[in-house]
C-alpha cells in the first residue's frame, strides 16, 4: 500500500508557496524527509535571497567594489552559471540588474514609474561585463561602484533541484516540487502515469490550455502576466529589460521551458521573456535537451 502526502507551506524564500508532494510505501518517513527537503530550500535562501539583510548575497552585494571578495562554493556556483547565461543571452538575461529592479519597485511601490533621466542615469550599473570571477579563488569582484548581482531568475529554480537532490537522498523516487510555477517531478506520478502539469492561459489564470506529462524533468514559467501594474492606463510588468531599462512590452504572454533542471529551467524562461524568438533558436541549439514552449 501506498500513501500520497502533499504539504503546502510559505517559505520565506521570495514569499513563494511551496507545494511537495511524495508518493511512497505507507512506512516511509515523510515528516524527517519534509524537512531535509525544507532545510535544503532555507539554505538557498540564506545564499541567495536579496530580501535578507544578512544573505550571502547582499553581505557580496555591499563590499564586493571595494576588493575581491572570497565567497562560498554554492554562491560562485550561482553567480558562474547566471554569468554564462548572461553572455549566451548576450545580456537579454543579466545577473546584475538589480539596480533597476530596485528603481522600478520603489516607484511601483508609489503606483508610478521612473523618468527617463534616473533609468539613463541606472543602465551604467547593468551589465555582466561589470563583475569578474576567479574560479580558481573563487573570488567574485565589482568594477564599478553600485553594481549589484540578482539571483532571483535562477536561484528559485536551484532551490527546486536542491529540494528533490534532497528527497531522493531520503529514498523516494516519486515527488513532486512546485514553487510558484518553477516544479521539478520526480519519476511517475504512479506505475501507469507520469505527472500532469497544466499550462495556464495568460489572458485568463483560471483557464488550463495545455496539459504536459513529465517524468525526471523541471518546467519553470515566465511572463509578464503573472505581476503587472497599471500606470495611466498602460500596463508594466515586472520583468525589466536591462538593455533599455523598461519592463518588456508584451504582457499577456508566457513563456515555458522544460529542461533536466529546475535552474537552467528558470534561467531560460526569464532569457527567453526578454529576449524573444531569436533567443529560442540560439538556446534550441546550445541546449539539445530543451524544450520552449510559448503561449499568447
Amino acid at each position: 500500500m501506498k500513501r500520497f502526502i502533499v504539504i503546502i507551506a510559505i517559505a520565506i524564500f521570495v514569499l513563494v508557496a511551496w507545494n511537495l508532494s511524495l508518493k511512497a510505501p505507507v512506512w516511509s518517513d515523510f515528516e524527517s524527509t519534509f524537512d531535509k527537503a525544507f532545510d535544503a530550500i532555507d539554505k538557498v535562501d540564506s545564499i541567495a535571497s536579496i530580501y535578507d539583510a544578512n544573505s550571502q548575497i547582499t553581505r557580496l552585494n555591499r563590499c564586493a567594489h571595494l576588493k575581491s571578495v572570497v565567497v562560498s562554493d554554492e554562491l560562485f556556483f550561482l553567480v558562474s552559471k547566471s554569468f554564462l547565461l548572461s553572455n549566451e543571452s548576450e545580456g537579454a538575461f543579466d545577473v546584475t540588474v538589480l539596480p533597476l529592479v530596485k528603481l522600478w519597485n520603489s516607484y511601483k511601490q508609489k503606483n508610478l514609474i521612473p523618468d527617463d533621466a534616473l533609468i539613463k542615469e541606472t543602465l551604467p550599473l547593468v551589465g555582466y561585463k561589470n563583475i569578474s570571477l576567479d574560479a580558481d579563488k573563487k573570488t567574485i569582484y565589482f568594477k564599478r561602484p553600485g553594481v549589484n548581482i540578482d539571483l532571483s531568475a535562477l536561484a528559485k529554480g536551484y532551490a527546486v533541484d536542491e529540494a528533490i537532490r534532497s528527497i531522493k537522498e531520503s529514498g523516494f523516487s516519486s515527488a513532486i516540487v512546485n514553487a510558484g510555477g518553477d516544479l521539478y517531478c520526480l519519476g511517475r506520478r504512479s506505475f501507469f502515469s507520469p505527472w500532469s502539469i497544466g499550462i495556464i492561459d495568460p489572458n485568463n489564470d483560471n483557464r488550463v490550455i495545455k496539459k504536459l506529462a513529465f517524468e525526471d524533468m523541471a518546467v519553470a514559467t515566465s511572463g509578464g502576466y503573472q505581476q503587472h501594474y497599471q500606470y495611466k492606463g498602460r500596463d508594466y510588468t515586472h520583468i525589466i529589460n536591462p538593455k533599455t531599462g523598461y519592463p518588456i512590452e508584451d504582457v499577456f504572454f508566457s513563456i515555458t521551458v522544460i529542461a533536466p533542471n529546475c535552474l537552467i529551467a528558470d534561467g531560460i524562461a526569464t532569457a527567453v521573456t526578454v529576449g524573444g524568438d531569436e533567443l529560442i533558436e540560439r538556446f534550441n541549439k546550445i541546449y539539445p535537451g530543451v524544450s520552449i514552449v510559448v503561449e499568447r
